[in-house]
């Protein structure tokens, strides 16, 4: 059988020991207390990003309605190609009209 020795510490040796425990708490509290903050910190980050990522996409909403509008009114107007045929045609309407009058 093993023998367990009992080892006594004097008062100033356990209040050392005790001192150096404390001390290694606070810096564990400290160390805990930064990553708080440092978590805090990335939370408003991201909550910023949220924000500004909401107001690109109402932004890319009115870009796409403004697409849509634009096609639209494009849709309802005629290509250069159109144009010349239809002015020609005028030209011929003009020419046609002008010669039944005299």
């Amino acid at each position: 059988m093993e023998k367990k020795s009992k080892k006594t510490y004097s008062e100033d040796q356990v209040v050392v020991i005790l001192e150096k425990i404390k001390s290694q708490f606070m810096a564990f509290g400290e160390g805990q207390q930064i990553l708080s903050d440092k978590v805090d910190n990335l939370g408003i980050k991201v909550d910023n990003l949220e924000m500004k990522v909401d107001r690109i996409d109402a932004r890319l909403a009115r870009v796409e309605d403004d697409v849509v509008e634009i096609k639209h009114k494009l849709s309802e107007k005629v290509d250069r190609d159109e144009f010349n045929k239809l002015e020609r045609r005028m030209v011929q309407l003009e020419k046609l009209v002008l010669a039944k009058l005299v």
